[in-house]
């Protein structure tokens, strides 16, 4: 039996220079993100908070997010801005010296050019900068940032900086804190939708002070304790088959070859663990976005914000399953207190319904055939029509889930399970097969020539309902409907492997997935080498190859995707029925789960041998149920 993987730690020979995305490590405390790079003896952190943006709605009288003041439900046009939520964080660094502590500087490089937007001070024991994203109007959000020493220094007024010198002490700790004027509770019309709170240098000096009042054992302890709360609620266990523990990081991703059939589990063990901890959050804060809270500049790759058709999502496929469930919390606070706000505006004002919409999502007219929405689009390509089968297959998993779930929530003599009830007989559920046999992306008549094979785009929209959704999987009995199997599989076959439109890695990992809930083992297998190969760099981040970004643009998604694509091979969590190992690769011999969490709350721990093949189950319930 080979050696299991440890898998716990990413390590380089090389600092990294100013390249965040393919040579720094990403860190994050919290709310607060941090990439280090820089020579040795002068260390550079790139600081982020996730609720730091370029824009807002700040200091504009009359802010109607975009929606018109007047009702247009017979034209359609964009709406809303993206916006966004609360909290505050700090980070504790400390520097630990085996002699006598040599100066050390601490200041602010502010990359934001007008210097009427920001303004850098020092004191004896601090540094502080603050500002705003931008003038306006509309005026931009507040900013502050301090930065605590536990020695006193010497505060060079003409230059910011703040420089600390011990012949007595070998140790220096600094604790960083952050803040933004945001307050997602006033995006309500009593708060006339500004998002705009309080100022936060008060509560930045309060949150920093009380931590360097505090040893640093003290914090770091209480941070382990924490972190491992969460971090030990599951395990996974891979074999090391080729004795690449203690191996730096970039030699990994390197020699990593999608062709190499064995693969290395090693590695693919260490990227999951990587995507648990890029997810570490806090319960109060906002839910991930493209970028995390690692984006090195103020202006993003594609804006950096939210993208419904699929980013959001596959940014949770794995936090439920692998003890992370809440941190989830944060998406259900920002869909209620800023998607649903303006949201059921814009469903009244454009469409004329009730409830509340965001695009790119769904919303319902009724016809005297099937229910379809009208209008809809597959994401970034094809034609804006009527019943797309992404939204059919999303609709058909709330009804079904808003069914299941009603007895639990004492709901089940509302009016509006009552409608969801009568509508689901006549609801198109998304599943149509065209004249090549595939899953067809759009109801349109296969003369349109929409459907056609070849097409190797990088969206697998029309495949939500088989993964992460469970439309076709579960309510249409996939699992076991050799017709769907049948669908799907010669859908990805001719989707090919996600290199020819964008080469990006969420599109392999998506694929990956798919692959393995068909039980086809090593296309998933293969799908996982490939986004190691292709879109891996050397700092363990996902980077987009091709496309409308700059080549080397990372992007979140594929991180946090490769959680729920790995956990694939190890379960098949239907809506009756629990299929442990469906497709565990031959690479992957004699490994185990711990604590793998299912729909309804229960949690499985299993291994499997050589073969993989299941030898060991322990499965917990939920009490009551």
């Amino acid at each position: 039996m080979s050696s299991l993987a440890t898998a716990v730690s990413l390590w380089s020979s090389n600092s990294a220079s100013w390249d965040t995305t393919n040579e720094a490590f990403a860190l994050r405390n919290g709310k607060l993100g941090v990439i280090s790079f820089g020579e040795p003896g002068a260390e550079k952190l790139n600081l982020n908070h996730d609720e730091l943006w370029e824009g807002g709605p700040f200091e504009i009288d009359g802010y109607w997010g975009r929606n018109p003041n007047f009702n247009m439900t017979k034209i359609l046009s964009e709406i809303r801005n993206d916006i966004w939520k609360k909290g505050i964080g700090i980070c504790i660094y400390n520097l630990n010296l085996t002699v006598a502590l040599s100066d050390v500087t601490i200041h602010f490089d502010q990359l934001v050019e007008q210097t009427s937007l920001w303004k850098a001070t020092c004191d004896s024991t601090f540094a502080r900068l603050r500002g705003i994203t931008q003038t306006g109007p509309p005026r931009g959000m507040t900013y502050n940032t301090i930065a605590r020493s536990s020695i006193s220094g010497t505060c060079d007024s003409s230059t910011r900086r703040l420089t600390i010198s011990s012949s007595s002490s070998s140790t220096l700790t600094i604790v960083i804190g952050e803040g933004t004027d945001f307050d997602a509770t006033k995006g309500t019309e009593a708060a006339s939708y500004t998002f705009k709170g309080e100022d936060p240098a008060e509560h930045v000096e309060t949150i920093t002070s009380a931590a360097i009042s505090q040893p640093e054992s003290r914090l770091r302890t209480g941070h382990i304790e924490d972190y491992s709360r969460l971090t030990g609620a599951f395990t996974l266990d891979l074999p090391d088959t080729q004795g690449s523990d203690g191996t730096e990081l970039s030699k990994l991703i390197t020699d990593c070859n999608a062709n190499k059939t064995e693969g290395d589990p090693y590695p693919e063990k260490l990227l999951f663990d990587y995507g648990r901890h890029l997810f570490m959050s806090r319960t109060n804060g906002l839910p991930p976005i493209l970028q995390g809270v690692w984006s090195p500049t103020k202006t993003a790759a594609w804006s950096g914000d939210y993208h419904a058709n699929i980013s959001l999502q596959m940014n949770l496929w794995g936090a439920e399953a692998t003890g992370l469930g809440e941190l989830t919390i944060p998406v259900f606070d920002y869909m209620e207190q800023n998607w649903m706000p303006r949201g059921a505006e814009t469903a009244e004002l454009l469409y004329g319904s009730q409830g509340w919409v965001t695009h790119n999502e769904m919303n319902i007219f009724g016809h005297t055939g099937s229910l379809v929405v009208n209008p809809c689009t597959s994401p970034e390509q094809g034609p804006v029509t009527f019943g797309c089968t992404h939204w059919q297959q999303l609709i058909h998993q709330v009804y079904e889930n808003a069914i299941q779930g009603a007895g639990i929530g004492g709901e089940t003599g509302s009016p509006l399970l009552k409608n969801i009830k009568t509508q689901l007989p006549r609801l198109d559920k998304g599943l149509h097969i065209g004249t090549w046999g595939e899953i067809k992306e759009w109801k349109l008549p296969d003369s349109y020539g929409y459907d056609k094979e070849g097409n190797e785009h990088r969206h697998l929209s029309h495949l939500v309902g088989w993964y992460p959704g469970w439309s076709l999987s579960s309510y249409f009995d996939g699992y076991t409907n050799a017709t769907i199997q049948s669908a799907v599989n010669k859908f990805l076959t001719h989707l090919g492997v996600g290199i020819t439109d964008s080469n990006a890695g969420w599109e392999k990992v998506w694929r990956s997935a798919c692959w393995a809930r068909l039980n086809h083992t090593e296309r998933a297998h293969y799908e996982l080498r490939l986004t190691i190969d292709q879109n891996t760099g050397q700092s363990g981040l996902s980077l987009y190859s091709g496309g409308d970004a700059p080549s080397g643009a990372f992007q979140m998604d594929a991180n946090f995707g490769y959680l729920g694509t790995v956990l694939m091979p190890r379960s098949g969590d239907g809506v009756r029925t629990v299929i442990l190992a469906p497709a565990i690769p031959a690479a992957w011999t004699e490994g185990s789960v711990k604590g793998l969490r299912l729909r309804g709350g229960g949690s499985v721990d299993f291994s499997w041998d050589h073969d993989g093949l299941v030898d060991k189950v322990s499965a917990t319930g939920v009490p009551g149920r």
